[in-house]
């Protein structure tokens, strides 16, 4: 490897770079094995000579074997990997007006968006909408917190403003997750639902709250003192599978 190409891969830790590469960085082997699995266009993979045997990939000319000093530099974590891919972005893709879909209002912490991607997987759905000013998606942090779902399913980012009203027009019928609303288990959700998640501290916000057609919540069970609310992925997981009882086959 090169010095040039040590520099450029070291730098993929922010998304100014990696957007003016169009590169971004997958690591360790479990998620690396769910990105062999995908369409992405991979353009390395820089491994310690003790994983090159448990890659299961076709093309071994992609494979520079690395040592752990190298892998350090390049690496997001605190403990470093033993090995990681170089992946090219793909276009962004194109929010569609379709059922099984989850829109998220101004998402910050890539850990929840990691999480509601690995949770919108296992549930069902096909589609997440984020709001332009939304975490990256190619954060490491999303990549790892979503086990490799990143790839399985489309996610999108689009002016929610402008894109909610074309939805209704559609006939998708708009739900937002508050404190108080609809209790989603007596709620009766339809296929032409889509459901909102808002930010993790203030929630959605006021402009997208106008445009909601029904506002649902997750009812507290506990007795006494009630804690403050649901983290946002946690509160996702559980309109998820309350929401997937009324896909239709």
């Amino acid at each position: 490897m090169t010095n040039n190409e040590l520099k450029i891969y070291s730098s993929l830790k922010y998304k100014k770079h990696r957007q003016a590469q169009g590169l971004f960085l997958v690591e360790g082997l479990k998620v690396i094995e769910e990105l062999l699995k995908s369409n992405f266009e991979i353009v390395k993979i820089l491994s310690l000579e003790e994983v090159l045997n448990r890659l299961e990939i076709d093309n071994y000319s992609l494979i520079e074997q690395v040592n752990f000093k190298t892998l350090s530099r390049i690496s997001n974590m605190k403990t470093s990997t033993d090995v990681i891919a170089i992946v090219k972005l793909p276009k962004p893709k194109l929010a569609e007006k379709t059922p099984k879909t989850i829109l998220i209002d101004t998402i910050q912490d890539p850990g929840n968006l990691g999480t509601i991607i690995r949770t919108a997987h296992w549930f069902g759905f096909n589609q997440i909408i984020c709001s332009d000013n939304s975490v990256d998606l190619f954060n490491y942090k999303v990549i790892q917190a979503s086990m490799g779902a990143v790839f399985k399913i489309k996610v999108s980012y689009v002016n929610l403003e402008n894109f909610i009203p074309q939805l209704q027009d559609n006939g998708f019928r708009i739900l937002g997750a508050f404190m108080s609303g609809a209790s989603i288990y007596d709620f009766k959700f339809s296929n032409n639902d889509i459901f909102i998640l808002g930010n993790e501290g203030r929630g959605i916000s006021t402009k997208i709250e106008k445009l909601i057609d029904q506002k649902i919540t997750i009812p507290s069970f506990a007795k006494g003192d009630k804690t403050e609310s649901l983290n946002i992925s946690i509160a996702g997981a559980v309109i998820c599978s309350e929401m997937a009882k009324s896909f239709e086959s």
